[in-house]
């Protein structure tokens, strides 16, 4: 139970955080201006390319990386935590 807690709050922040670089192109939609508005990446980096021109290739890329990093995490702490349930039943058992 506390593990599918965990993977809901993991996939919730992972679409929190692929939306985030979209959301001036979202509010251009929904309140338009005269005037363009920046886009900004969610993690700094050094890329040796034109970032406004190159936006959404680097933006795939973040994307990627984060998809894969809290999957990962996701995974071993839900391993983690079944250990720890596995020790607590094993404590119990032998009291």
């Amino acid at each position: 139970m506390c593990c599918m807690g965990c993977a809901i709050l993991g996939v919730m922040g992972i679409i929190i955080f692929l939306l985030t670089p979209f959301v001036p192109n979202i509010l251009d939609i929904l309140a338009p201006i005269n005037v363009s508005r920046t886009r900004q990446l969610p993690i700094p980096g050094q890329y040796f390319v034109d970032q406004q021109k190159y936006f959404y290739a680097i933006v795939l890329h973040l994307d990627i990386n984060v998809i894969i990093i809290v999957t990962t995490l996701l995974g071993t702490e839900s391993l983690y935590i079944m250990h720890v349930q596995h020790a607590c039943g094993l404590f119990r058992i032998a009291r």
